[in-house]
């Protein structure tokens, strides 16, 4: 005789500790745990203060040719000789 629903055929059920299951341990070895937490912020601090800084800057230049601005004079007559390709 078998029955239709034996242990082997329900699916396992997917089990999510709790957040008491979880902070549990940082209470139980809270002094390990906040000696841990000091020695690994006082290493990135120092770290951080000890590394050079570098900084990177990227520019582009635009030039266009084809047009040159006309230089400004107070004499009439040279206004025309004195322009010319940049």
């Amino acid at each position: 005789m078998s029955y239709p629903h034996t242990h082997r055929d329900v699916e396992p059920m997917l089990h999510l500790p709790s957040l008491r299951r979880l902070v549990i341990p940082l209470f139980r070895y809270r002094a390990v745990a906040l000696t841990t937490f000091v020695v690994v912020t006082a290493l990135v601090a120092a770290t951080a203060a000890l590394l050079p800084r570098t900084y990177e800057a990227e520019m582009t230049l635009l030039v266009n040719r084809e047009r040159v601005d006309a230089v400004m004079t107070a004499d009439l007559q040279s206004s025309a000789a004195a322009r010319g390709d940049i």
